[in-house]
This record gives C-alpha cells, sequence and structure tokens, in this order.
C-alpha cells in the first residue's frame, strides 16, 4: 500500500507571507517535464464518450479545426466514468506568452528571444479561436453532462507551466487567456524565477476571473504552495490517518515507515 509523502521541515518563504515551503532537508534531483512538442497536442479520456464512434467523430472534428496539425492523444484516468476533462499542450513557452507578452516586455524593454520570428505574433489570434472550438466539440461530445469540463493548458519549457480553469463555457476560457492575464502569469512566473530555481508552476483560474498561483516545484524538490493548498492537503492526509484501514507501507528493503503527525505550519515560522 502506497502512503502519501509529508516532508517534516516547513516554513513560510520569507519573500511571500502566503506561500509555504515544504522540504525534505536534503537536496533532491526533480525529473521535470519540460519536453517541448512541434505542435499542438489535444489530450482527452475515453471514458468521457458515450461509444468509440463517439470518441472517433469528435477526433474527426478536433483534427478538422487544426487542419490536421494537431497530435490526438488520450488519456486513462482510474475512473470508469471521470469528469470530463480536456488537456491542451501547447508547442512550447514561446508558442503562447511571447505573441501576447509582447507589448509588455516592450515597454520594460526585453528583447525578444532570438529565433522567435515576426510572424508567429499573427498565429495567436487564430491559436486563440482554435481553443473555443476544441472546447465546444469536446464539451458537446463528452459525458457525464451534469460535470463542469476541466481544461488544462500545458506550456512546455523552463519551468513547465499548467493552467486549469472548470467551466463550459468556451468564451470563459478565452477571456482567461487573454493578453493581459497572461502577461501577469508571465511576470508572475519571472518574479518567482529570481526567488527560487523553478521546475513546475501550477495555476488556477478563480470565481473571481483572476489566475492564482496554486503551488510550484524547485528543482531541488521543494513544494511551495499557497496555505489554502497545504490547509486542503492536511485535511485529506489527517483523514487518511484516521482511516480504520491505515497500515504500514513496506519498501523494495522491507523497511517499514512508520506514519508522523503532519508539520504545524505556526511551529516552522520562527
Amino acid at each position: 500500500m502506497a502512503e502519501p509523502i509529508v516532508f517534516t521541515n516547513r516554513k513560510i518563504a520569507e519573500w511571500d507571507s502566503d506561500l509555504i515551503i515544504e522540504d525534505s532537508g536534503i537536496p533532491l534531483t526533480l525529473v521535470g517535464r519540460n519536453k517541448e512538442t512541434t505542435q499542438i497536442c489535444i489530450t482527452v479520456d475515453k471514458n468521457n464518450f458515450y461509444s468509440f464512434e463517439s470518441f472517433e467523430r469528435a477526433g474527426k472534428s478536433l483534427s478538422d479545426v487544426f487542419d490536421g496539425e494537431v497530435s490526438l492523444d488520450t488519456s486513462m484516468r482510474k475512473s470508469l466514468l471521470p469528469d470530463p476533462q480536456l488537456v491542451i499542450t501547447l508547442a512550447g513557452y514561446y508558442t503562447l506568452f511571447k505573441p501576447l507578452v509582447k507589448p509588455l516586455m516592450a515597454k520594460v524593454g526585453e528583447k525578444i528571444a532570438e529565433g522567435i520570428g515576426e510572424d508567429i505574433y499573427g498565429l495567436s489570434k487564430k491559436l486563440l479561436l482554435k481553443v473555443a472550438e476544441t472546447i465546444r466539440i469536446t464539451r458537446n461530445s463528452m459525458v457525464p453532462k451534469n460535470k463542469v469540463l476541466l481544461t488544462i493548458f500545458e506550456i512546455p519549457g523552463d519551468p513547465y507551466i499548467e493552467l486549469q480553469i472548470k467551466t463550459d463555457s468556451s468564451s470563459t476560457v478565452i477571456n482567461s487567456i487573454t493578453d493581459k492575464k497572461l502577461a501577469k502569469i508571465y511576470q508572475k512566473v519571472q518574479d518567482l524565477k529570481n526567488k527560487i530555481d523553478v521546475s513546475e508552476i501550477y495555476f488556477v483560474y478563480n470565481t473571481k476571473g483572476k489566475w492564482e498561483i496554486t503551488y510550484l516545484i524547485s528543482k531541488t524538490g521543494e513544494i511551495i504552495g499557497t496555505k489554502s493548498c497545504f490547509a486542503k492537503r492536511d485535511k485529506l492526509l489527517n483523514r487518511i490517518n484516521l482511516s480504520p484501514t491505515k497500515s504500514f507501507s513496506v519498501g523494495a528493503t522491507g523497511v517499514k515507515y512508520e506514519k508522523k503527525p503532519i508539520p504545524k505550519t505556526a511551529s516552522r515560522t520562527k
């Protein structure tokens, strides 16, 4: 039986009082997810379709939206009828961010990275229209209908960035990735990179129409997240610890690992 890992070292980030840093006490090597793709990839779960024929029709429609220049993939989550989910992996960091934050970078005097052609800037608006149509097709094709669609944007690169938005409205998704909102994400990522060596960073679109960071992972294995994010995880782990089915884990060497209480944030802020 697998056990959740809880690092014992926990403290408030010196540069942001709303963020908590948790680590194991020793540097860890993290295998990142920075593999860049040559084209946009759309991933769906086959279990979100009534039939294989429905799945094939949706795949054909999605391919037509991108004129065949898209990679279609499938995933299998651990549920017979999982909540509808759409994953859109963009073809690299610059595909989404650089075109839309160009005005911002011009103001602060930042140079556009070499090798990024001017023609890419004219493609950004077309990309948004294709994303909107992708959401419409998947929402109409997926089940269950009484569950809200979760759209995940994966942006490969250094760092890997993930944006999560839960809505059935394609217009809401498009409004969430306007140039101004993406510019704010870009600036937040740059600010964090100046403070810590970020490997992966995750954002969620809240009910106020803003992107907020949930957590990030450093290249040395530190987990950094908001207080609310850690509170939710601690509550879940406490429920697991109180479960009557709890047991010991046996590792590859046969060593048993004993559960320990989750460290309190307050005691680590001194």
